[in-house]
């Protein structure tokens, strides 16, 4: 997954949705899926610099809360880092079983992610190594 993030970043492409759900296994080796966010704001770049109205801002908005890192719930345009940190969600997710922070209510979850503090997965797997 890290490798294939590195490749879109070498790109000049920033995912904006890496997630679990994203994320296939095939023939032993994890594939990443649904760029359309980072097509979204590839066009709406395209656009402003053509000198039409911009849907970056609307973009840069969209996403998938429990992964949104802390700059992208902030409204700020996402970028190489912002998919590394969803890379630490999924990570966490694969570890524990569970997403780090609340996703039931989409506000407690950015309010938490925004406010800092990260959970500590081995209280939830003692054992982890």
């Amino acid at each position: 997954m890290a490798e294939g993030l590195a490749a879109a970043h070498a790109a000049g492409i920033v995912h904006r949705d890496f997630k679990s759900a994203n994320v296939l296994l095939s023939g032993g080796r994890a594939v990443i899926t649904d760029f359309r966010l980072a097509g979204l704001e590839m066009r709406a770049a395209a656009a402003g610099a053509a000198g039409k109205e911009s849907a970056s801002r609307d973009a840069r908005l969209a996403g998938t809360v429990p992964y949104m890192s802390p700059e992208q719930l902030s409204g700020v345009a996402a970028g190489p880092a912002s998919d590394i940190y969803s890379l630490g969600v999924v990570l966490f997710e694969m570890a524990t079983g569970r997403l780090p922070f609340d996703d039931r209510h989409i506000i407690h979850s950015a309010m938490q992610r925004v406010a800092g503090g990260v959970p500590s997965a081995r209280a939830l797997v003692p054992d982890l190594d």
